[in-house]
């Protein structure tokens, strides 16, 4: 799963895959700098994806909008 969010101009993705029993977190930032994590459970996961977007929007990220393409 990969949401996107956007600050100003910039965007930002974070996304999930699942790795055998675990998830891999990946944010990707808008300069391309990558941080991953694996998480082990789902309540990890959850906890981990309730934190993570608190931090974004204190640093100005929203959510991205639909865009309309040209």
């Amino acid at each position: 799963m990969v949401w996107f969010f956007e600050r100003g101009m910039e965007i930002t993705t974070l996304e999930v895959k699942r790795r055998n029993k675990q998830f891999e977190v990946t944010l990707t930032r808008a300069d391309g700098h990558e941080e991953k994590e694996i998480v082990a459970t789902p309540a990890a996961l959850l906890s981990r994806l309730t934190r993570l977007p608190e931090t974004m929007f204190v640093e100005g990220w929203e959510p991205m909008r639909r865009r309309r393409m040209h």
